[in-house]
């Protein structure tokens, strides 16, 4: 609802034409490197804000995950226990936010980044507001669907990581775009469509929630997965209907 109204404000504000004139006593020949920052910043797209942003609060989070004394935290709130006797509702979300390792926080902001600019405008349709929504839906589902699978079916161990949104965002570019070549990143010879991706994914989830191999957080990825696909279906398929 918050994005809702955020996203009406700023195109209600860019269909105003209102031109400011600004007065200066003295003009600066050489800008401040504070200055040449904040032009910059202002010259950037609000898709680009919203992204980095999200790269940012992983990476903060990355970083302070390598402060020992901070651990009991961050196993506290940055994670989800399936069996601790409380669980903060706050871990739901922080948990998407977090890594430990540098493999797994490199490969899951690559992977953001990638599919993000294909979803988030100017590169694809999705204003950045209801990005900003769609993600962080995708953090708290994903996250559910995990403590109560694990718990459902007694998987033991911390789940974190911020794999089940970003694969909500992959299912949503999958769903609307089908027919977009894809490529594996250490394989850029083999190409397939992004719809087959998407069901591959999904298949491998379902058969690893069998198994008992359980790190990769299928749970989690399903969620995400069948989630961003199901904000697509209610946009365009169910809202059409209506």
């Amino acid at each position: 609802m918050l994005a809702s109204v955020i996203q009406y404000e700023r195109l209600r504000d860019s269909v105003k034409q209102i031109n400011f004139v600004f007065y200066r006593n003295s003009i600066r020949k050489n800008e401040n490197l504070i200055s040449k920052l904040k032009n910059n910043f202002n010259k950037l797209e609000p898709s680009d804000i919203v992204i980095g942003t999200i790269l940012l609060l992983n990476a903060l989070v990355f970083l302070a995950w390598q402060v020992p004394k901070w651990k009991h935290i961050m196993f506290k709130y940055f994670t989800i226990d399936v069996f601790a006797r409380k669980i903060p509702v706050s871990s739901l979300l922080l948990s998407a936010f977090s890594h430990k390792s540098p493999l797994h926080f490199c490969f899951n902001m690559i992977t953001l980044y990638a599919f993000c600019r294909g979803v988030i405008q100017p590169w694809g349709e999705m204003g950045p507001e209801e990005f900003t929504a769609m993600y962080i839906s995708g953090c708290v589902v994903s996250s559910l669907v995990s403590f109560i699978f694990g718990r459902s079916f007694k998987h033991y161990g911390n789940g974190l990581g911020a794999s089940g949104a970003i694969l909500s965002v992959v299912g949503y570019f999958s769903v609307s775009n089908p027919d977009e070549k894809l490529v594996i990143i250490f394989l850029p010879n083999i190409q397939f469509n992004a719809i087959r991706a998407l069901f591959g994914i999904i298949s491998l989830d379902i058969m690893g929630l069998f198994t008992k191999y359980h790190k990769l957080g299928h749970a989690a990825h399903l969620g995400g997965t069948l989630f961003g696909m199901f904000w697509y279906m209610s946009k365009y398929v169910w809202g059409n209907q209506r």
